[in-house]
């Protein structure tokens, strides 16, 4: 773990120091510094013996810690509520929790089944209160994800399948009747037609996708080492000479609102490929060692935590926030451990 998350910052560390201006690359590097927390944390679970019975009651406590506060404050009628950080972020954690939540259920008694869904539900609507949109696509191949760990353990029934299945479906099909969360849903589809019909920039999507094209053609200008971490906002809105309004909004953002393109265009392909690594490698050392029994709730977590990551990192930053960078360190740490 300390040698993909170390390999990840000195990347970033490298590219920083060969960019234009060394010192501000940097400065940049302030967002990624708890990946030096690494090999602490390694060093730490060496002395520490973390079963999967604790973690799993430490997941599930948590995710009905977050929906409490989510929608304590949904209650009181904050806009996108997110506990103490962005609402993004918390939906992304949120539904990480709930999913981590049901990975052991087909060997469960019947009252940690019931725990289990109460857990999961809990995490999945904190999710969708904080009205991040990109939630219920993530969630259907989240699940998706939990069927495929369940199946290469060993443990998946058809009356396991449908119980999910079922159980997110009546979720989804609750959380749909909230009149916020319908309203952020039509106004994605609408942001989008504005967009199309009359190149109308200024919404959510619209940025992204202003964003997402004016991003790969500086990355295709430099795709080497990039025009570093410091220059992402300002390489992407090159193309757009003439539009002062927009490119004041992008700036305001430290991302493109995609990991992916956000690495290739500050540090080539040394950071596309570092991030690939960081988040793939450990799905393939996960998924090899499900066959092992006692290793589904680590090995199964893990995978959900990475693919989680990786399909969130299409539309929004992965990395670069302190409550994400720790998230996924922590865990991986945790789940890696052998």
């Amino acid at each position: 773990m300390s040698l993909l998350t170390l390999g990840f910052y000195v990347v970033a560390l490298s590219c920083a120091l060969i960019s234009d201006n060394p010192m501000a690359g940097l400065s940049t590097l302030r967002r990624l510094r708890e990946f030096l927390a690494a090999p602490l944390i390694g060093l730490l679970l060496l002395y520490i013996r973390i079963t999967p019975r604790f973690l799993l009651m430490t997941v599930k406590l948590s995710a009905f810690i977050i929906f409490s506060v989510v929608y304590l404050q949904f209650l009181q009628g904050t806009e996108r509520p997110g506990g103490s950080v962005n609402a993004l972020i918390c939906a992304l954690i949120s539904l990480l929790l709930g999913f981590f939540s049901l990975i052991r259920f087909p060997r469960e008694s019947a009252s940690g089944k019931l725990l289990s869904m109460g857990a999961f539900s809990a995490g999945f609507l904190a999710s969708v209160l904080t009205q991040s949109r990109f939630v219920w696509a993530l969630s259907i191949l989240l699940l998706m994800a939990v069927l495929l760990v369940w199946r290469k353990a060993g443990c998946l029934t058809s009356t396991n399948a449908v119980g999910a299945n079922l159980l997110l479906l009546f979720l989804v099909l609750a959380a749909s009747q909230v009149p916020a969360v319908e309203q952020r849903l039509h106004s994605a589809y609408a942001e989008y037609h504005i967009y199309r019909t009359h190149s109308n920039w200024d919404s959510s999507v619209g940025r992204r996708i202003v964003m997402w094209k004016d991003g790969l053609q500086a990355a295709m200008e430099k795709p080497i080492f990039g025009w570093g971490a410091e220059n992402t906002q300002r390489a992407a809105m090159r193309t757009e000479p003439d539009k002062e309004a927009m490119k004041q909004i992008v700036l305001n953002y430290n991302h493109l609102h995609n990991e992916y393109l956000t690495s290739l265009v500050a540090r080539g392909i040394p950071g596309i490929l570092s991030l690939l690594v960081l988040l793939f490698a450990p799905i393939v050392v996960f998924w090899r060692r499900l066959t092992r029994p006692d290793r589904l709730v680590f090995d199964g977590i893990g995978i959900i935590l990475c693919s989680g990551y990786a399909l969130s990192g299409l539309t929004n930053q992965a990395f670069g926030d302190d409550t994400l960078n720790m998230f996924y360190i922590l865990f991986l740490a945790l789940t890696l451990a052998d």
